[in-house]
C-alpha cells in the first residue's frame, strides 16, 4: 500500500485546499510506504511545512533514512508528520511492520475507539467482503472526522479483486450522509476532479489516460448513525 507520485499529488492538493485534518488520530487500513518519492525534498518544502524548525528536523531525519530495496515505511511516516502532525498513528495490515495490527478485514473488527482520520490506502480492492470493509471504516471514524480512499477504477489488470465505478463514492456518501470534500480520478498524467459519477465512453475516448485510473475520495462523516448500504444512484427511488 504505497504513496507514489500520483497519491502524493492528491494529498498535496488536499493540503493546499485546507482539507486535511490537523493533528488527527489516524487509523490506516494498509500500512503506508513510499514508492519513488524523495522524502527529503518533499518535507523541505515550506509550502508543506511552514514552521522552519519542524521543517529542518524532518529534513534531517529524512536524509538519515537508509536506502535500499524494500518498503519504506519510515519515509511514509515522515511524510505523514509533514502533512498531518498526527496525534497518533495506528495501522491494520497483514503484511506491514511489526507495529501494525494483524487482522483479516473480511471479518468485523473493533479497536474500541474512533479516529479523526481513517485511510483506505489501496486496501479495499484486496478484500472480498466489501460490505464489512466499508462498515469497519465507517464505525471507526469519529463524527466530523475524515475518511480517505484511493482504489482502482479503470485498468489495473489483476491488481486486486475489485475495481469501483466513478459513482461508487458518491452513492456511498449519499447513503451515509458523508460530506464530499473532494473526489478525483487520478492518472499518471492528471487529477480529474469529479462532481458526479457520470463518466462515459466519450470522456474515456477524449482522455485516454483515464483508462488506467484510481479514484481518490476525501469524505467527512457528519453523524454517528449506523452504516447504511448504498444503492446505485440510477436505481434510487
Amino acid at each position: 500500500m504505497a504513496i507514489s507520485q500520483l497519491e502524493y499529488r492528491f494529498l498535496r492538493i488536499a493540503h493546499q485546499n485546507g482539507l486535511l485534518p490537523k493533528r488527527p488520530a489516524i487509523l490506516e487500513f494498509g500500512e503506508t510506504e513510499t514508492l519513488g518519492l524523495n522524502i527529503a525534498d518533499l518535507v523541505a518544502d515550506p509550502a508543506l511545512v511552514p514552521d522552519e524548525g519542524v521543517r529542518a528536523a524532518l529534513t534531517d531525519r529524512a536524509r538519515r533514512l537508509t536506502g535500499g530495496p524494500g518498503p519504506n515505511f519510515a519515509a511514509a511516516k515522515l511524510l505523514y508528520e509533514a502533512l498531518y502532525a498526527p496525534s497518533s498513528y495506528t495501522a491494520v495490515d497483514l503484511h506491514g511492520t511489526p507495529d501494525a495490527i494483524r487482522a483479516d478485514l473480511n471479518h468485523p473488527l473493533s479497536l474500541g475507539r474512533q479516529y479523526d482520520l481513517c485511510i483506505n490506502n489501496g486496501t479495499s480492492e484486496h478484500i472480498f467482503n466489501q460490505f464489512q470493509f466499508y462498515k469497519t471504516i465507517h464505525d471507526h471514524t469519529l463524527p466530523g472526522g475524515m475518511i480517505m480512499h484511493w482504489t482502482p477504477t479503470f485498468g489495473w489488470a489483476n491488481h486486486g479483486l475489485y475495481n469501483v465505478q466513478p459513482g461508487f463514492f458518491f452513492d456511498l456518501s449519499y447513503a451515509n450522509g458523508y460530506e464530499v470534500a473532494m473526489i478525483c480520478l487520478g492518472t499518471d498524467r492528471n487529477l480529474y476532479r469529479l462532481t458526479d459519477g457520470n463518466i462515459g465512453s466519450d470522456l474515456l475516448a477524449r482522455y485516454p489516460d483515464m483508462n488506467n485510473a484510481l479514484t481518490f475520495a476525501l469524505l467527512r462523516k457528519t453523524s454517528d448513525a449506523d452504516f447504511q448500504v448504498p444503492q446505485q444512484g440510477c436505481y434510487r427511488q
